[in-house]
């Protein structure tokens, strides 16, 4: 699928050229420092200085995927290359629709799927029990993060998922209060998002503490469907298997995923860059973007 959606748009990429403020210089907006995007800019970076001459490449951290499409968008803003989850897209378009003229996609970037976690002896064994009028909160670390993006469009899908609040917590901090548990705190769970195999601080302490914490499932009938401007689905829903490297065994979460997304200012490129990006996603595209598993 990945290697479909590089042919596709690599080909859009090189027909022809925006005049205007291109700009031969790369600037990727990706994520925060250690995060998954930002290895993908790092990794883009190296390819196009060390094996196409292209000094004039610079990986730009943010807050996430609303800030890097903010950036993209931006024509004051020398980004010209975004990360993001395709969820977010959605999210941006809604409130920008002339957007969708502004992008080009480059390349997929494989699942981001969403994790909630909750206190394996608590109230919350499923995506359900958080549409209950309980007072419930959940935490999503940040206001531009992956996962409060997430938490807002399966609100809007799903409106009974508003009984229960977002709050902006430090993942460690949630899930020590998650494992205190009781009545003294009102949060009962928190969300992150990630590609399935990635070994981040919150799977770690997740998946390591299974007798304090459980995965919480997150199925089709939780959450209504969506698609973007090309007809493809913001969400999917599915069996996927979390744990890496791990020594203990993998564990099998039901959970909802969406894409992550590479894309391009068509106006903000010169032809030639948009030409090698495409060319260089095309053919180096798993070395750069990783397995998806």
């Amino acid at each position: 699928m990945r290697a479909a959606w590089v042919l596709l748009f690599g080909l859009v990429l090189v027909a022809g050229a925006e005049s205007g403020a291109a700009s031969s210089e790369v600037v990727i907006s990706t994520g925060k420092r250690g995060g998954s995007y930002y290895g993908i800019g790092l990794r883009l970076q190296t390819e196009l200085r060390l094996d196409h001459e292209r000094e004039a490449v610079v990986v730009a951290t943010s807050e996430g995927s609303l800030e890097n499409l903010a950036r993209l968008d931006d024509p004051q803003s020398k980004v010209n290359v975004a990360l993001t989850q395709a969820d977010a897209l959605k999210r941006y378009l809604g409130d920008h629709p002339e957007f969708e003229e502004e992008y080009l996609v480059l390349a997929d970037l494989g699942r981001e799927c969403a994790f909630i976690v909750a206190a394996r002896e608590g109230p919350i064994g499923s995506a359900a029990d958080l549409k209950k009028n309980e007072g419930y909160q959940i935490s999503v670390e940040a206001p531009n993060s992956g996962a409060a993006v997430t938490w807002e469009n399966m609100t809007r899908l799903e409106p009974s998922f508003g009984n229960t609040s977002p709050v902006f917590v430090d993942f460690m901090e949630a899930m020590l209060q998650i494992k205190a548990g009781g009545e003294f705190s009102p949060l009962k769970a928190a969300m992150f998002v990630q590609r399935p195999r990635q070994r981040s601080p919150a799977a770690k302490l997740a998946y390591e503490h299974p007798g304090d914490y459980r995965f919480v499932r997150i199925e089709d009938t939780d959450v209504n469907g969506d698609l973007l401007p090309d007809g493809s689905a913001v969400y999917t829903f599915e069996r996927v298997t979390l744990g890496g490297k791990s020594p203990k065994e993998p564990i099998e979460v039901e959970t909802l995923c969406t894409r992550g997304l590479m894309l391009a200012a068509k106006s903000k490129l010169s032809a030639d860059i948009r030409g090698l990006l495409a060319k260089v996603m095309l053919e180096e595209s798993d070395d750069i973007v990783g397995a998806d598993e």
